[in-house]
């Protein structure tokens, strides 16, 4: 009966086949438009959350924009890592930089997000025996002060109330005043910590009540530059051991064990120098108002002290790494010429297991070297130090031996996963029991 239908037409059964498939009429398949429109809205996304991507082949800064983050600087910390012994991370990092619209406010206290972050995904293949790959970026903003009506620039140097409102997210004091009257209800989510966390936040806020801080364009950029380590540091830190495999050698458990997840809470966990500083304050308020719209549960409390210890690595480990290339740079400046070599990485930590044990002058590398060239090679060491913006403009405390000792057997251990090309690449046994990834599959951090 239907035979009826078709006869005359010139729409054939086979013209069907041809004619009106998604790729004839659209000119391309369904798959690749549904991909093209997810690329659209994601890009939306990111222009609503860190501002418009600046493209390669375009100036900085724009318009009543600043440029904040040098790129040179970017070129000195990718040097950086090469020093600590992470050259294929350094080659696999990526920097994307943007402008974002900003409007202050004059006269009212405030905090302003820091103008960097990080951003990364991962990459699951489809046979579970496979390694999942990081994809990582670093993003940089360039804050953009335009008058709303006439989008003319609005200043020519960058407003003193912007470097104020950035550098209040270094000041407990400030932090607690403006936010203080949420913390209740976001301690609830700690649970069992809740408590203790609320203590350590009023000692913490009232340190810093008599205490101004430093609000200059310099120490800013600092801020900021420093602050890049921080990011580099949230891929780094995704390759803690967490649940240490018990089918593999005793001698890879017990290093493993030494430098996992859990043996870091406790180094950290029972500083109190730490548990007061200005770095504890900020990455407390940073894991509260993470987890502020979370249900109070287990899980959420987990969540709290998972965010906690993850920023507080990334700015303590990216304090170590910053350390170690300053130290490279002295040691070379007294010793390279006498031996006729650079210090590399290996040798820097050799040479400073032997200075945190006194054994610095029996070394062989220092035979040539008088007492005056010793005593100004450790002044300059100590003075390496203490020279991040955290403790030589906001008092953090310097990194303790037992820090200092996880700190080194963790780069030995990213070391020899950047030397077997397996930086930024996890077995799905690790990615399902690491804490940290767990937290970190997706979303802007900084």
């Amino acid at each position: 009966m239907l035979n009826r239908f078709f006869n005359g037409d010139s729409l054939t059964k086979k013209n069907v086949r041809y004619e009106k498939t998604t790729e004839a009429q659209e000119g391309r398949s369904f798959e690749e438009l549904r991909a093209m429109e997810t690329i659209r809205k994601i890009e939306r996304l990111v222009e609503k959350q860190i501002g418009k991507k600046i493209e390669k082949d375009e100036e900085r800064p724009w318009p009543g924009a600043f440029a904040l983050v040098e790129e040179r600087v970017v070129w000195l910390w990718m040097k950086m890592l090469d020093s600590n012994g992470l050259g294929r991370f350094s080659d696999k990092i990526t920097v994307d930089w943007f402008t974002q619209a900003v409007s202050l406010q004059s006269g009212n206290t405030s905090v302003k997000k820091t103008p960097i972050g990080s951003e990364s995904f991962f990459r699951f293949p489809r046979n579970d025996k496979d390694l999942i790959s990081l994809v990582f970026r670093i993003v940089v903003i360039d804050p953009q002060f335009l008058d709303p009506d006439s989008k003319k620039p609005l200043f020519t140097e960058i407003p003193q109330d912007y470097i104020e409102a950035v550098l209040n997210s270094l000041n407990p004091y400030v932090l607690y005043q403006l936010f203080g009257k949420d913390l209740p209800d976001m301690l609830l989510r700690a649970g069992t910590q809740a408590k203790p966390f609320e203590q350590l936040m009023k000692v913490t806020a009232n340190k810093w009540k008599e205490k101004t801080i430093p609000t200059d364009y310099k120490t800013l950029q600092e801020y900021l530059h420093l602050g890049l380590i921080h990011e580099m540091v949230h891929a780094l830190a995704l390759h803690v051991p967490d649940e240490i495999p018990v089918d593999i050698p005793a001698e890879d458990q017990e290093r493993q064990q030494k430098i996992s997840y859990n043996s870091y809470l406790e180094i950290i966990n029972k500083d109190q120098n730490i548990q007061t500083s200005m770095v504890f304050f900020k990455n407390l308020l940073k894991a509260l108002q993470k987890t502020a719209q979370e249900k109070p549960s287990d899980e959420t409390q987990s969540n709290i002290i998972n965010i906690l210890a993850l920023e507080k690595m990334c700015d303590r480990f990216s304090m170590y790494l910053y350390e170690n290339f300053l130290k490279m740079s002295v040691y070379n400046k007294h010793l390279k010429e006498r031996l006729g070599y650079p210090i590399n990485n290996d040798m820097l930590m050799a040479l400073e297991k032997a200075r945190k044990a006194e054994k610095l002058p029996g070394r062989q590398e220092m035979n040539n070297l008088d007492d005056a060239n010793r005593q100004k090679l450790e002044k300059e060491l100590n003075e390496a130090e203490r020279d991040h913006v955290y403790i030589r403009k906001f008092g953090d405390p310097v990194i303790g031996a037992e820090e200092w000792s996880y700190y080194s057997g963790l780069l030995e251990w990213l070391k020899q996963l950047d030397r077997e090309n397996k930086i930024m690449k996890f077995d799905m046994r690790h990615a399902n029991s690491s804490r940290f990834i767990r937290i970190s599959v997706s979303g802007l951090t900084d």
